[in-house]
């Protein structure tokens, strides 16, 4: 017999008779977290009693909605039963303080709050949750965004879309399909995520899980430990390893804590600083910056060529009055604005043009500033030319060594806005701290890496802003033909995230609202 259950024998005639220790109510606690037989078991036992006062004390038990036993048709004859080792009176007020203290009451078994959005699209029956709001729908279907969700516990889940899910309780979600990762403080252990494969239990961590279509779940625990219990196997899974769960096996391998989004951006709310080259000249030599809270130097941005007396960048109309066009015959600009350094948060975003059937050659930066010192200490946004990194002609953002990779092709002919969004923070990383948009849609990362934000502006190797040409090829000084093809127009940089609203302003209307 399953020895948690011989305790329960023991402890149970205690809590029926109010008279269980600190220490033996702690122990109580503790089987019903772990133990799903043993918790079945409690269930009956507290069902049975409270069924037999629900008859023969004339339904007095007042109980929480929804927690009512279930005793059959009231035309239903009663058995007579022979003996019961407790007076019912006393039952009905034991029973009453089983539910208070072990239950969670209908009021308390689903309070989800809404703390922080990105980008969140709901499918509920046009519901919408929005930042403060309460959810008290139990099945949810986050089409595509995140939302972040707190219990009055402290318990955090972040879900990405696409997702199906279900907030059974405070302690309890079940995930259908889609990403979530849970944050559960020490004291709240015991925290639960179902999926058609396996039963998460938290013991103090942060995890993610991942649920495919077919129901294939992966469990990577990003700190602390959990316990997943898969067709009666449960398997204690560490910090920085992962579960991969199918209905026929299950297998342990390393974490991959690139898979989930694990920090969401605060909204800005400080005077921001910001740049701007618009290539309206139309001609000339030279593009006058604007901007707002800068250091008075020249920033303008200067055409340039790789080759002496080369092709420089071209003047042509563009999304909004002129642009220019990067060839790929050695035309580039350069500038002497420093970019935003460290880990502090920025938002670049232009419009691009790129022509169908680009080349892996000229997927340069089409703009990056740092330097190669070390890992990290670049920041560049180029279009993905490594298919092992995420979809080939997708927006890509990379610190060398480290990248973060859309989805989205972008090498059609047409034009598109582009923002890459960095909160920043400590310890900012190109995996919890970027996000990506394109022509205003967030967009999935197809692939992120683990890597901390060091964008080097201060060091003697640090390059200022450049724009269509290959930046460690600009240190070196060759491969001069290592420069963009395509057009861009409207390049801004901020000192700030800017949130979805912002960046869909500036995409309609050419501007953020910050101005």
């Amino acid at each position: 017999m399953n020895k948690n259950i011989e305790i329960l024998d023991e402890l149970l005639p205690e809590l029926m008779e109010k008279s269980l220790s600190p220490e033996q109510k702690t122990q109580l606690d503790k089987i019903l977290a772990s133990d799903e037989e043993a918790r079945q078991y409690y269930h009956d036992y507290i069902d049975t009693h409270i069924s037999l006062d629900w008859h023969f004390a004339g339904n007095s038990l007042e109980l929480p909605s929804g927690l009512e036993p279930v005793i059959g048709n009231d035309q239903e004859e009663v058995k007579p039963v022979k003996s019961f080792p407790f007076p019912l009176v006393l039952l009905s007020a034991a029973a009453a303080i089983v539910i208070a203290f072990v239950l969670p009451t209908n009021s308390s078994s689903n309070s989800y709050k809404v703390i922080n959005s990105v980008s969140a699209v709901w499918a509920n029956d046009g519901k919408s949750f929005e930042v403060g709001d309460s959810i008290s729908t139990k099945k949810l279907n986050l089409k595509e965004g995140y939302s972040e969700l707190e219990t009055a516990e402290g318990v955090k889940l972040i879900v990405e879309g696409p997702a199906e899910f279900e907030l059974v309780s405070n302690k309890e979600v079940i995930l259908n399909k889609g990403k979530l990762v849970a944050y559960v403080p020490d004291k709240n252990t015991g925290f639960k995520v179902h999926t058609p494969q396996t039963e998460v239990l938290d013991l103090g961590t942060e995890f993610g899980v991942s649920v495919g279509q077919d129901g294939d779940t992966e469990v990577h625990v990003l700190e602390g430990q959990v316990e997943t219990t898969s067709a009666g196997k449960k398997t204690l899974v560490n910090k920085s390893e992962a579960e991969f769960i199918t209905k026929q096996k299950s297998v342990l391998a390393k974490a991959d804590a690139g898979r989930f989004m694990r920090i969401l951006p605060e909204k800005t709310d400080k005077d921001v600083s910001f740049i701007r080259w618009s290539f309206d000249e139309g001609q000339g030599e030279e593009s006058v910056y604007r901007g707002k809270n800068l250091p008075e130097e020249d920033f303008n941005a200067y055409l340039k060529s790789t080759y002496k007396d080369g092709p420089k960048p071209k003047w042509i109309d563009g999304k909004y009055g002129k642009a220019l066009n990067f060839d790929a015959t050695g035309g580039y600009l350069e500038t002497g604005y420093p970019g935003i350094g460290g880990a502090k948060a920025r938002t670049v975003s232009f419009w691009v043009k790129i022509p169908k059937g680009a080349v892996e050659f000229n997927a340069v930066s089409m703009i990056a500033w740092g330097s190669y010192a070390g890992k990290g200490r670049t920041w560049q946004v180029a279009w993905n030319w490594k298919p092992e990194d995420g979809a080939f002609g997708a927006l890509r953002a990379g610190l060398y060594h480290g990248q973060i990779v859309g989805s989205k092709d972008l090498r059609d002919g047409e034009w598109h806005h582009v923002a890459v969004v960095m909160f920043g923070g400590q310890r900012a990383n190109v995996n919890t701290h970027i996000l990506l948009y394109v022509d205003g849609q967030l967009e999935p990362a197809s692939r992120k890496s683990i890597l901390d934000v060091k964008t080097d502006i201060e060091s003697k190797k640090a390059i200022k802003v450049l724009m269509g040409r290959n930046a460690l090829a600009h240190v070196k000084g060759n491969e001069k033909h290592k420069v963009f093809n395509g057009s861009m127009d409207e390049v801004y940089i901020f000192d700030c995230a800017l949130d979805e609203e912002q960046i869909r302003r500036l995409m309609k209307y050419n501007k953020s609202g910050l101005e």
